[in-house]
């Protein structure tokens, strides 16, 4: 039966209900209304209840026959369901006593509407009695139409992965549930098919309504370890569980003994959920010979959730579960390199560190940034992209993104060829296209060939380590790697870079590096963070920034899949504080009473770090290339776009300092100077000796060993010229004019 052409129920039946005993035929019950049922309303009902087997007029199967029906009352024709439960002989005393499933269901009803509690509005509850033994029981609601919460969530993750939506729906379910708690009912059978919601628009869902109410128990007031129970059984990923518990208890801290018995009964919950192939042999073969349901989702190991505000995947899976389904052949591979490349990278990275800042370094087109704020406003980054100087530009193209974002992309890449800045080209996939090879090369196919001789470079991949990007399996990523090979040859003209790993985790840089053919590569691409460790000159062990690098280009020397040496660091960042959810390390929810992240920072501090990572990543002669991520970004960005016009933070006027003064210049060397004090030297044809000085982590005085025609904060601004010592901050200073 088409249930979209059943008229539903608008408004509450009754003004104001009271509840009577009714009778008719066999049956005995209640019935809610404003005065007791006429003769034609209880003959109404006999006919419902005794006709409520009758096939083709079913919403739904199993034990508990659910049927659509229609009731004439108060003069206008309502849609009802007719619950009809199955017998249980061994409970009829259980029954007698408490009364019948039906007779539950109308009562609990009955509490959550007195409490504003959603649930399709109670009619009436028939039993059917025989010596003893209860031999028909049926519940009467209004039907009202919606989606279940199971079948919406599982069609966001299917067709719409949006964080923001995703959260929504989980805050408006978790609101109602906890409406249903304080209202005293336990639902004892909480699925995610027992709740209906109603969606507003793409973005909002409303009226939630709790189903299927035979099991609820009513209570003076619910412990947290009742609450605990109920929600054990939603089924929600595991990591956007401590989301869900946090907007249940309306924002506030999660009390622990809630999650402690969540989690007790979660695990027992799934445990019988293990086991019900062996409790329910024959139904459980029939549900496997079943094809998938229109409604199933993606499975838990392929759930993809894109944040927009943060401009990144969500993570979808709580540690345990991902580190379970770790495969096999990713350690493989990683032990194998690791095996053959242990000693050599070792070695490199020796030499390397020991020439660290030791050779002549041009500049030019060395400083680049990333872009792509968002669709309709690609004119305005434009104007800001060219404010800064001609610097090469990385473009993203997302698999997952519409065709008029990535089209408007290609658009922008035109125009900022033509003005001549650089441009290099970074495919970014996601988790469906990767359940499904040939997504990523229609994606390809489609875009990449119209980017030739525009694109310089293409970066293949983005955060391939992290599973919440979608790469769980190396050779997934290889099977990526070989689509864009095929094209960029058929195209020509295109260098290819990857595996565009993220952290220093570079035990899975070597395992993608071993997966792929050799000599596939023209460059090693990573993302390399450091914001946690508070600046680049900070060490993790032993390793500064400068160590990560040098032991990245050790591992790109060695490597057989990258033809020469060449690093680019295609992504880095520092989050920005107080940009709430906009910000990586926030993102997608704030937590009551979260600990402040480390690695968050004001925009002063920001600039001084990004200035500094990119001297000692160029300078230091073992990145050939960093990409800023990125110009405009309300949580990370140059740019703060929260409100027109935009406004570009200290960052911007930062870095179009640096590249006004060096993006032309060499560097030559590092001068002597006490530990912790930079100074670096450069040739500019425009300016002659330039230096770049800052200390970090503490003040210091630095002597330069020349005198300087003027001196220039971060932001360009001149200074007083000084002679003799210089004080130095973690802000960077320049030099300008020394001879």
């Amino acid at each position: 039966m088409d249930i979209e052409s059943v008229e539903p129920a608008t408004a509450p039946r009754f003004a104001a209900p009271s509840v009577f005993a009714i009778a008719t035929g066999p049956y005995r019950g209640e019935y809610l209304g404003i005065s007791p049922p006429s003769e034609s309303l209880r003959a109404q009902l006999l006919d419902l209840v005794a006709a409520s087997g009758e096939s083709g007029r079913m919403l739904s199967g199993g034990p508990h026959g659910v049927a659509l029906r229609h009731l004439e009352a108060d003069g206008r024709r309502t849609s009802i369901v007719v619950k009809s439960f199955a017998r249980n002989g061994w409970r009829d005393a259980h029954f007698a006593r408490n009364g019948s499933k039906a007779c539950a269901s109308f009562r609990v009803a009955r509490r959550l509407a007195d409490n504003d509690v959603g649930t399709p509005m109670p009619i009436a509850w028939l039993d059917r009695w025989q010596g003893g033994k209860l031999l028909e029981a049926h519940y009467l609601c209004e039907f009202e139409q919606g989606a279940s919460f199971r079948d919406e969530l599982n069609r966001l993750f299917r067709e719409d992965p949006l964080a923001r939506r995703v959260l929504s729906l989980l805050e408006t379910v978790a609101q109602a549930v906890a409406g249903m708690h304080d209202a005293g009912v336990c639902h004892m059978d909480l699925g995610n098919q027992n709740i209906l919601v109603e969606r507003v628009d793409p973005d909002q869902w409303r009226n939630v309504r709790i189903l299927d109410l035979d099991r609820a128990r009513m209570h003076e007031a619910l412990s947290l370890r009742l609450r605990a129970r109920d929600i054990s059984r939603l089924d929600i990923p595991s990591a956007l569980l401590p989301v869900f518990a946090s907007m249940y208890f309306a924002r506030q801290p999660v009390p622990r003994d809630f999650s402690e018995w969540e989690a007790r009964y979660r695990r027992r919950f799934a445990l019988h959920t293990a086991t019900r192939r062996y409790r329910h042999p024959i139904r459980a073969m029939r549900a496997r010979r079943m094809p998938p349901a229109a409604h199933a989702g993606p499975g838990r190991k392929h759930l993809w959730l894109w944040d927009d505000l943060s401009e990144q995947a969500i993570g979808t899976r709580n540690r345990a579960e991902r580190q379970a389904d770790y495969p096999w052949a990713n350690g493989f591979y990683v032990l194998k390199g690791a095996a053959r490349g242990g000693l050599p990278v070792r070695g490199l990275y020796r030499d390397l560190l020991a020439g660290a800042f030791g050779r002549r370094v041009a500049m030019g087109d060395r400083i680049g940034m990333a872009i792509g704020r968002s669709l309709g406003h690609s004119q305005e980054e434009d104007v800001l992209l060219k404010g800064l100087g001609r610097i090469p530009a990385l473009v993203r193209l997302h698999r997952h993104m519409p065709e008029a974002a990535n089209a408007e992309a290609l658009a922008q890449a035109r125009g900022l060829h033509a003005a001549g800045h650089s441009i290099h080209l970074a495919l970014v996939q996601d988790r469906a296209c990767l359940r499904d090879p040939a997504l990523w090369e229609g994606f390809v196919e489609r875009w990449l060939p119209q980017f030739a001789g525009i694109a310089r470079s293409v970066e293949i991949g983005h955060a391939t380590n992290r599973e919440k990007f979608g790469v769980r399996d190396f050779r997934e990523y290889r099977r990526m790697a070989l689509a864009v090979a095929r094209t960029a040859r058929a195209a020509g003209g295109f260098e290819l870079t990857g595996p565009a790993a993220i952290d220093f985790e570079y035990q899975a840089v070597v395992g993608l590096l071993e997966v792929l053919p050799e000599r596939s590569l023209d460059a090693m691409s990573h993302h390399l963070y450091v914001d946690r460790r508070g600046g680049p000159e900070n060490r993790q062990g032993r390793f500064s920034a400068v160590e990560k690098f040098a032991l990245a280009k050790a591992i790109a020397t060695w490597s057989r899949a990258v033809k020469g040496d060449r690093l680019v660091v295609s992504e880095v960042n520092w989050p920005l504080a107080g940009t709430g959810v906009h910000s990586p390390v926030s993102a997608p929810y704030i937590f009551p009473n979260a600990r402040r992240s480390n690695s968050a920072v004001d925009e002063e501090t920001y600039a001084s770090f990004m200035i500094r990572y990119y001297a000692l990543a160029l300078c230091s002669g073992f990145v050939d290339a960093v990409y800023w991520w990125r110009l405009v970004a309300r949580g990370f960005g140059l740019v703060d776009d929260t409100q027109a016009p935009w406004r570009p933070r200290p960052a911007y006027a930062a870095l179009k300092t640096f590249v006004a003064l060096l993006g032309d210049a060499a560097f030559v060397e590092k001068l002597q100077a006490a530990d912790g004090t930079w100074a670096l030297r450069f040739e500019s044809p425009a300016a002659g000796d330039v230096v770049m000085a800052w200390a970090h982590p503490g003040p210091a005085e630095f002597t330069p060993p020349f005198a300087a025609a003027s001196m220039l904060s971060l932001d360009g601004r001149e200074q007083p010229a000084t002679r003799g010592a210089v004080s130095l901050t973690g802000r960077p200073i320049y030099l300008v004019g020394a001879r």
